[in-house]
């Protein structure tokens, strides 16, 4: 890993998905929205954060699993969260989801 990797890296893993001040978390909400238990969804969170990563450093589309798409859907939804602190403080890169253009692809 190069070190400008290893700081991204950093970041990604040092953002806080939760808001403390809120009193239904969103690793609360993602796990009961999945019918998951919060170390499940602790787990996907920390996965979510690997693949954040790996888009933020590939120039090649990338397709995440079932689990870490359930998380990249809730997250979009915490427009602030993701779009402000996580894109625009954490990565420095504007992430888009998209569609599935067949055979498995999702290019973003």
């Amino acid at each position: 890993m190069t070190q400008e990797q290893e700081e991204i890296w950093n970041n990604i893993r040092n953002f806080e998905i939760d808001d403390i001040d809120s009193s239904f978390i969103f690793t609360a909400r993602l796990a009961r929205e999945n019918d998951w238990s919060l170390e499940y969804a602790l787990s996907a969170i920390l996965e979510y954060k690997k693949f954040i990563f790996l888009i933020t450093i590939s120039d090649f589309p990338q397709t995440p699993s079932d689990q870490i798409d359930q998380v990249w859907h809730l997250h979009l939804l915490y427009t602030e969260s993701y779009w402000i602190e996580l894109c625009k403080h954490t990565i420095n890169k504007n992430i888009h989801h998209g569609p599935t253009k067949g055979a498995g692809k999702r290019f973003v």
